[in-house]
């Protein structure tokens, strides 16, 4: 099973949004089998950065409570965007990442 990710942000600077990739590898490395990001400029000026967290269906009430806790950490910083959607296979969770199809 794979959790589809995007977290997106007013900021301005590469840097933040390395910074920010960092807490989420940490995540990633603790609970999936496998993660992939892809980072970004929106169509609205936003850093994004949308990751793939696969994992095996039991562990889904763990991974949701792991990232969903990790949304709430940045949910202050000014214009933080968080959108999650659970996905069966790789090629349905990349549709719609980044011009995508």
């Amino acid at each position: 099973m794979i959790l589809k990710c995007t977290f997106s942000f007013l900021g301005e600077k590469k840097e933040e949004l390395m910074a920010f990739l960092e807490t989420l590898l940490a995540l990633a490395d603790r609970i999936v089998k496998k993660s992939s990001s892809i980072a970004y400029r929106d169509n609205k000026g936003r850093l994004s950065i949308t990751v793939l967290y696969e994992f095996e269906r039991p562990r889904v009430m763990e991974v949701s409570k792991e990232v969903f806790g990790q949304r709430d950490v940045f949910a202050g910083i000014p214009g933080f965007i968080f959108s999650a959607e659970f996905c069966t296979d790789i090629l349905e969770a990349f549709k719609g990442v980044a011009g995508t199809t």
